[in-house]
This record gives C-alpha cells, structure tokens and sequence, in this order.
C-alpha cells in the first residue's frame, strides 16, 4: 500500500495534486490540499485549495503559499495537471517568463 503523504511533504517534494495555469503559463497554482470533497466544493462559492502560486509577481522558484479560492482558480486558469487522472508526478519545468516587444 502506498504511503499518503502530508501536505508539506508534497509542498518539499514538489508533488501536487492539481496544477492550473492561465493561457500564457505566467500565473500557475499547484494544489496540495482540498478542504472539501468535490461534491461540497462545487456548491460552495467559499470552497478553499490550499496552494503555491508563482507568477511574475512573487516569482517562479520561491512562489507564495497559501490558501485560494478555487472558483478564482477556474476563472482565471485552466487545469494542465491532475494526479489522480494523469497517474505520474508533476515536473515543474524552469520557467522563463516571455519578453515582451520594446517599445521605440
């Protein structure tokens, strides 16, 4: 039987359950915890993930941790990750942030 893991062993071993991204990859949220089931968090405008973001405010090696309301989760991102769908572990990638065009 597979050990379960805890969220800040998920958190150190880079193992989320969920990872969404908005359409450029700029803004990504992996989540390590959900406080409902499914069922109760499509019925709950409040339901709660508890997550990493990175983005180009906070960074992409650091990120900021903590709790997110999901439905501005889905608004905002699509999901590109799901551990229980896809059966592998997530492999973040070094992200470089694109370079916008200079203006003259």
């Amino acid at each position: 039987m597979k050990k379960k893991l805890t969220t800040s062993q998920r958190i150190e071993q880079v193992k989320p359950l969920e990872v969404y991204a908005n359409l450029d990859r700029t803004w990504i949220w992996e989540v390590y915890r959900h406080y409902q089931k499914p069922k109760n968090e499509a019925k709950n405008p409040y339901a709660r993930v508890y997550c990493k973001v990175l983005s180009p405010i906070v960074g992409y090696t650091r990120g900021e941790i903590g709790d997110v309301y999901i439905r501005d989760i889905k608004k905002h991102a699509s999901l590109i990750f799901n551990e229980s769908e896809d059966g592998q572990t997530y492999q973040r990638r070094e992200y470089t942030p694109p370079t916008l065009p200079m203006s003259r």
